[in-house]
């Protein structure tokens, strides 16, 4: 049997490495973005 604690851990736990999956997604987004608009703008 699993305890409550248990679970609520490994609730937190998995959206915690959704979340930082998510925040990566957007870091890879925004740095392509930034290298996209400043090469334009450069050239």
């Amino acid at each position: 049997m699993i305890t409550l604690k248990e679970s609520i851990s490994m609730k937190m736990a998995i959206q915690k490495s959704i979340f930082t999956s998510i925040l990566e997604e957007v870091n890879m987004l925004f740095y392509f973005y930034v290298t996209m608009g400043t090469m334009v703008f450069v050239f």
